[in-house]
Protein backbone atom coordinates (compact mmCIF):
# COMPACT_ATOMS: atom_id res chain seq x y z
CA UNK A 1 0.00 0.00 0.00
CA UNK A 2 1.29 3.45 -0.86
CA UNK A 3 1.88 5.40 2.37
CA UNK A 4 1.61 8.79 0.67
CA UNK A 5 -2.05 8.24 -0.27
CA UNK A 6 -3.10 6.94 3.14
CA UNK A 7 -1.15 9.22 5.48
CA UNK A 8 -4.13 10.02 7.75
CA UNK A 9 -4.96 6.35 8.32
CA UNK A 10 -1.87 5.98 10.50
CA UNK A 11 -3.00 8.79 12.84
CA UNK A 12 -6.40 7.33 13.59
CA UNK A 13 -9.83 8.87 13.08
CA UNK A 14 -10.08 12.64 12.75
CA UNK A 15 -11.81 14.20 15.73
CA UNK A 16 -13.92 17.32 15.69
CA UNK A 17 -12.69 20.06 17.99
CA UNK A 18 -14.23 19.88 21.45
CA UNK A 19 -17.12 22.28 21.97
CA UNK A 20 -17.17 24.37 25.13
CA UNK A 21 -19.64 23.11 27.72
CA UNK A 22 -23.12 24.67 27.71
CA UNK A 23 -23.34 24.54 31.51
CA UNK A 24 -20.60 26.52 33.23
CA UNK A 25 -19.18 25.88 36.66
CA UNK A 26 -18.26 28.79 38.92
CA UNK A 27 -14.66 28.53 37.70
CA UNK A 28 -15.76 28.44 34.04
CA UNK A 29 -17.99 31.47 34.52
CA UNK A 30 -15.25 33.34 36.33
CA UNK A 31 -12.80 32.63 33.52
CA UNK A 32 -15.37 33.71 30.93
CA UNK A 33 -15.99 37.00 32.75
CA UNK A 34 -12.35 37.53 33.81
CA UNK A 35 -13.25 37.72 37.50
CA UNK A 36 -12.68 35.50 40.51
CA UNK A 37 -14.98 32.57 41.34
CA UNK A 38 -15.87 34.36 44.58
CA UNK A 39 -17.01 37.39 42.56
CA UNK A 40 -19.29 35.15 40.48
CA UNK A 41 -20.84 33.64 43.62
CA UNK A 42 -21.42 37.08 45.13
CA UNK A 43 -22.87 38.39 41.87
CA UNK A 44 -25.31 35.50 41.69
CA UNK A 45 -26.35 36.01 45.32
CA UNK A 46 -26.73 39.77 44.82
CA UNK A 47 -28.79 39.36 41.67
CA UNK A 48 -26.59 41.06 39.10
CA UNK A 49 -25.74 37.82 37.28
CA UNK A 50 -28.31 35.58 35.60
CA UNK A 51 -29.66 32.92 37.92
CA UNK A 52 -27.78 29.64 37.93
CA UNK A 53 -29.36 26.25 37.36
CA UNK A 54 -29.29 24.00 40.42
CA UNK A 55 -28.14 20.44 39.87
CA UNK A 56 -28.45 18.75 43.22
CA UNK A 57 -26.10 20.86 45.38
CA UNK A 58 -24.13 22.21 42.41
CA UNK A 59 -24.86 25.42 40.56
CA UNK A 60 -24.24 25.89 36.85
CA UNK A 61 -24.77 28.85 34.55
CA UNK A 62 -26.11 28.40 31.05
CA UNK A 63 -23.48 29.73 28.63
CA UNK A 64 -26.08 31.28 26.31
CA UNK A 65 -27.72 33.17 29.19
CA UNK A 66 -24.36 34.66 30.20
CA UNK A 67 -23.60 35.65 26.58
CA UNK A 68 -27.08 37.18 26.24
CA UNK A 69 -26.61 39.07 29.53
CA UNK A 70 -23.30 40.46 28.26
CA UNK A 71 -24.83 41.50 24.91
CA UNK A 72 -27.57 43.41 26.78
CA UNK A 73 -24.95 45.41 28.67
CA UNK A 74 -24.84 43.35 31.88
CA UNK A 75 -28.10 44.64 33.42
CA UNK A 76 -29.05 43.70 36.96
CA UNK A 77 -30.89 40.39 36.69
CA UNK A 78 -33.09 40.72 39.80
CA UNK A 79 -34.49 43.73 41.52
Amino acid sequence: MDRSTNATADRGPERAPALPPELLTVKDGAAMLSVSPRHVKRGADAGWLPRPVSLSRSKRWVRSSILDWISRGCPRSRA
